[in-house]
Formats: C-alpha cells, sequence, structure tokens
C-alpha cells in the first residue's frame, strides 16, 4: 500500500469517527433525537389530558345549566339521592334475585300531588 493510499484511508477513517461522533451525539445528547421524541410523546400526553378535561368541563357545564333551568332534572336528581317521594305517592320495595343483583327494586306509585315530600 503506497503512502498516498494509506493518507486517504486515515482520512476516511477520522470522518468517519467524527461522523459517528456527531450522529451520536444528535441521536443522544441534551438536545437529540431521542429527547425530542420524549417532548413530542409529553406533548401528545398533554393534549389527550387537555381533550379530557374539555370534555370534562363541558358536561359539568351542562350539568349546571340543567341544575339552573331543568326544574324536572332537579326533581328526578333530588327523588334519586335523597330517597324523597312526593305527596300522597307509595313506595313498594321488593327484595328478591333481581334485587340483590343491583337492578331497581323501587316502584312508585303516583297519587294527585306533584310537589317532593318525605
Amino acid at each position: 500500500m503506497t503512502e498516498k493510499q494509506k493518507t486517504y484511508w486515515q482520512n476516511i477513517l477520522i470522518i468517519a469517527c467524527l461522523l459517528s461522533l456527531i450522529l451520536i451525539w444528535l441521536g443522544f445528547g441534551d438536545q437529540g433525537l431521542l429527547h425530542l421524541y420524549r417532548k413530542y410523546m409529553e406533548k401528545q400526553a398533554y393534549i389527550e389530558r387537555i381533550n379530557q378535561l374539555t370534555k370534562e368541563n363541558m358536561a359539568l357545564q351542562e350539568e349546571i345549566r340543567r341544575l339552573r333551568t331543568d326544574r324536572e332534572y332537579v326533581e328526578e336528581l333530588v327523588r334519586k339521592e335523597l330517597n324523597l317521594v312526593k305527596k300522597n305517592e307509595i313506595v313498594y320495595r321488593f327484595t328478591d334475585k333481581k334485587a340483590k343483583k343491583g337492578l331497581n327494586n323501587r316502584s312508585i306509585h303516583k297519587k294527585k300531588s306533584d310537589s317532593p315530600h318525605r
């Protein structure tokens, strides 16, 4: 191998080593591609969380609107959550296999009045 060829291969080896170091630095350095990918995934997670919270917020705003304007909805909630009944209303409670499985065990028969009372 001549001196010229030896110098040529040494230059190629030096350039290859430098390129390898640069590629490693670009891939794994503080601001490298791996860091960029992690930041991208973090951003996507934040976007997903924002979308989830936006949907939840809209549902809560709709709930507030219904609580302020829909008397039938408020009555339904009061009857359900506080177990209130209307005046002259008879509540029948059944205990059987269906009730034990978590099915509705309350049957309500209405009489004349519509105001909720205990």
